[in-house]
């Protein structure tokens, strides 16, 4: 509990902006990842559509 203590003394539209902008930083680093896996895969095995 001592870890969110902090969170405490601010508005609860503050936290609820700050989750926001979190969450959508946690899921475009998912999407990144993803993306360059698919991207390595796909060149990997000469399915590139640029070549």
């Amino acid at each position: 509990m001592l870890l969110f203590r902090p969170l405490t003394l601010l508005p609860e539209g503050a936290v609820q902006a700050l989750w926001l902008a979190l969450t959508c930083a946690a899921v475009a680093g998912i999407a990144a990842a993803v993306g360059r896996g698919l991207a390595a895969s796909r060149s990997f095995t000469g399915l590139d559509a640029s070549v």
